[in-house]
């Protein structure tokens, strides 16, 4: 059987994953940058979301509408309209401004008669991935890992914790890195979280190693013992 021996050293080496990864910034150091983008959980709507509109002078135009999974409402009278992310003081205006067009005195309120479950995903390298209430509103990026059953001690790299938002009024997606490692949870300062959140866990560098070894190494040459250390 084939046997080419090399060190372990030029076996790392090989190993893209092997390169230096640089430190990303600290809870304290982006909390200020990450709360600044949020909008408040108890005002955003949502999917799911059902809302009534009552007209102050129209009683035959009180109607409820829900917030479907795109994002979207349709209203009696108007055109499919993009809610999602919207507070409800400016869907009020919103919808205000548009039956305006249609009625001389459109004096309406909108409430939400029955609210969605508002959540934050949690994946990764964590011990119970999966979707997190969101509760009060006020929910922080170390509570939610807390939450999913924390870290997975072998392979959780909570240094490169990533953190993904929707941006409702921009219409985007924007992500952080994070040290979210266990000696930061004692942080003055806390990055707060709003719907639909996604924060990932991701493996570390030497689990990220051994399976592209297993991957692109071990399954892909036909030799099993390629690779053993030198004497």
């Amino acid at each position: 059987m084939l046997r080419i021996r090399l060190p372990w050293t030029v076996l790392l080496c090989l190993v893209p994953a092997c390169s230096t990864i640089p430190p990303s910034p600290s809870i304290q150091d982006l909390a200020d940058e990450i709360n600044a983008t949020r909008t408040l959980a108890a005002m955003m709507l949502v999917p799911g979301d059902q809302l009534t509109i009552t007209f102050a002078h129209f009683a035959d135009w009180n109607h409820q509408s829900q917030v479907l999974q795109d994002g979207t409402v349709t209203f009696l009278s108007l055109d499919v309209m993009q809610v999602a992310g919207m507070t409800l003081e400016g869907l009020d205006q919103r919808l205000t401004a548009e039956y305006a067009k249609v009625l001389q005195r459109p004096d309406l309120t909108v409430q939400v008669t029955e609210q969605a479950q508002r959540d934050v995903v949690v994946l990764g390298q964590v011990q119970a991935p999966g979707p997190q209430a969101l509760g009060t509103g006020r929910l922080t990026l170390v509570e939610a890992i807390g939450r999913a059953g924390g870290p997975l001690e072998a392979s959780a790299f909570l240094e490169h914790t990533m953190l993904l938002r929707w941006l409702p009024q921009e219409n985007r997606t924007v992500f952080w890195k994070v040290d979210a490692s266990l000696e930061n949870w004692g942080s003055t300062k806390s990055i707060l979280l709003q719907p639909y959140d996604l924060i990932y866990v991701p493996e570390t560098p030497i689990i990220k190693v051994n399976t592209w070894v297993d991957q692109y190494i071990r399954q892909m040459i036909p030799a099993p013992q390629i690779f053993v250390p030198r004497n």
